[in-house]
């Protein structure tokens, strides 16, 4: 009964989210992604963390597997794998092959974290040839207590620089909160507002479920 009671304090949360951004989905597409993830500490500097994404009314899925090492409490540097499939309208399907890499630098303000990520994104699709984006992502959290457990609330702004046009071509503004159930599962809800320069604007929303496991020298 308690673990339910969270799972609807939850549910209700994120209505308050969702309907306070909603008026900004109008007349723009929009696309809703489930994440279920797995996300294992392996020590108190490394994490790895895979995603698989569905949207269903796209025909469209990702999976996204990350490694992070912390090098101190201010740096930390990131590598990952991003893998895309999609149906097209016209029934030609559409696949993309990613490698990132990236580091970010953490600074703290009383109780915000403010960060900011430098990337590097190489994109593969198999129907145009390679691309290449510098990506820099500024975010700012802020973590409290919700119904004794922890929230953190977040907002960010990313700008994509595509390397081989040499131009800024694509923006990323989010907002969304991140919430532990408890100590193995959290609950991720975000609303992302896209600008690309080439396929237009884009409303998305993230529905991300995370199993957070432990290396039993963390949990001793």
């Amino acid at each position: 009964m308690k673990r339910l009671k969270i799972v609807y304090q939850s549910i209700l949360f994120s209505g308050v989210l969702f309907s306070s951004i909603s008026s900004r989905a109008q007349n723009t597409p929009t696309a809703t992604w489930l994440m279920p993830g797995v996300s294992y500490q392996a020590s108190s500097k490394w994490r790895l963390l895979d995603q698989f994404g569905i949207n269903p009314s796209q025909h469209s899925q990702f999976n996204f597997a990350q490694g992070f090492y912390d090098l101190n409490k201010n740096l930390s540097l990131n590598a990952g794998y991003f893998l895309f499939r999609a149906s097209s309208v016209n029934g030609r399907s559409y696949a993309e092959n990613d490698a990132l890499l990236g580091a970010t630098y953490s600074a703290f303000a009383g109780r915000f974290v403010i960060d900011d990520r430098n990337m590097l994104n190489s994109v593969f699709p198999n129907i145009s040839q390679q691309k290449k984006f510098y990506r820099n992502r500024l975010r700012v959290t802020y973590p409290f207590s919700f119904c004794s457990h922890i929230a953190k609330v977040y907002v960010f702004d990313e700008g994509y620089f595509f390397i081989n046009k040499g131009q800024w071509s694509r923006n990323r503004s989010a907002a969304g909160v991140n919430y532990s159930l408890d100590r193995l599962v959290s609950l991720d809800l975000s609303y992302w507002r896209q600008s690309d320069h080439y396929s237009g604007n884009i409303n998305l929303f993230f529905v991300q479920l995370t199993l957070n496991l432990f290396h039993k020298n963390i949990l001793d």
